[in-house]
């Protein structure tokens, strides 16, 4: 019995050794572990600081870019307006011309100056290259402003290519750009504002919202680390409620996810056809389709001649066939698309 009780007491004292030897290695690892942390608190600090200033600037340059887009649409406002000043200009002049000489021979066609206050027509038709005739450029679908904004291209042109070299041709071109964001307005966001209750019509810029002060957002992309995804809101208005354009980089990425937002419902009826146009696809390395053509009409033409850099004619002649195509039927130009999906749209079989 008592070696027995000598036994227990022996093994008593062995686990109580064990145990103290198991509790001076835990606090000894507590230790360690606390000065790791210590020293990884002042770089994961850093870290979250440099997360959080990230996303500041992310937001900081969105609104940057937001004002650079704003001042080229004013700079698009006050050069066109400085254009139709031209116009009328020279619209006087052959009025008054008109009565000492009667009909103007130009070229290889009589040109009868009472067309010329209008800019007739038939002088577009038969001398322009940028419009071509209506039916196979679908003119009636045109909007009456676009039309305002293309007419007087090739006027200007010809007025000046042979008796100048350094014409800046940005003043034709402004006419391009300008007519292919009202027409994508009229077509897309148009459409999207009358099945979103802003408006009941397709050419809201300008009229009235219908949801004054009220946020519509359209999901426009995936997002990049913490700024979340990307939307645009197509309720945004000026003075007196009245909408404003939607300018043509966000709605080339609004058309590229058209599978992800409200446009789906277009793509799922009438435009199924234009899909891989309308949201774009890969040709090998390339991506092709009327977003990539849109952002390469801002990036490379309106973006890159909007300020200060020359257009010449060679870029804008370039600028001119990408936007209404060459004589390839099977490479229609920008606009001509656009018009196609319009008539969809806008004009739906009975």
């Amino acid at each position: 019995m008592n070696k027995m009780t000598e036994e227990l007491r022996d093994l008593k004292t062995s686990g109580e050794e064990k145990h103290k030897e198991i509790m001076d290695q835990f606090r000894t690892v507590r230790v360690e572990l606390s000065g790791i942390s210590f020293k990884i608190e002042g770089p994961r600090n850093i870290l979250i600081e440099s997360l959080e200033d990230l996303a500041q600037k992310n937001i900081s340059m969105e609104k940057r870019l937001e004002l650079y887009e704003q001042a080229h649409e004013d700079f698009d406002r006050k050069l066109l307006a400085g254009f139709v000043g031209l116009r009328d200009i020279l619209h006087k002049y052959q009025e008054t011309m008109k009565f000492s000489q009667g009909v103007l021979r130009e070229e290889r066609f009589e040109y009868d100056l009472k067309a010329s206050s209008k800019i007739a027509p038939q002088y577009l038709e038969r001398r322009m290259v940028s419009i071509p005739p209506p039916e196979e450029f679908c003119y009636a679908l045109l909007d009456g402003e676009s039309r305002s904004f293309l007419e007087p291209i090739d006027f200007i042109h010809d007025m000046v290519s042979s008796k100048s070299t350094s014409f800046d041709y940005a003043v034709c071109a402004i006419g391009l750009w300008k007519a292919l964001e009202l027409e994508l307005n009229i077509t897309f966001i148009g459409w999207l504002r009358k099945r979103l209750g802003i408006s009941e019509e397709y050419q809201t810029i300008g009229k009235g919202s219908k949801k004054p002060a009220k946020e519509v957002m359209i999901y426009s992309g995936p997002g990049k680390g913490l700024g979340g995804d990307y939307y645009v809101n197509i309720n945004e208005t000026e003075t007196h409620n009245h909408l404003r354009s939607v300018m043509l980089n966000p709605i080339s990425y609004i058309l590229q996810y058209a599978e992800k937002n409200q446009l789906a419902e277009l793509l799922n009826n009438g435009l199924r056809p234009y899909k891989d146009d309308i949201v774009g696809h890969k040709d090998g390395d390339r991506w092709c389709g009327l977003p990539n053509d849109i952002r390469k009409v801002t990036r490379d033409y309106r973006n890159s001649h909007a300020h200060t850099k020359k257009m010449t004619r060679k870029i804008f002649e370039e600028f001119r066939e990408y936007m209404f195509g060459a004589d390839d039927p099977l490479k229609p130009g920008v606009l001509p698309r656009v018009l196609q999906y319009k008539k969809i749209i806008t004009q739906p079989p009975p």
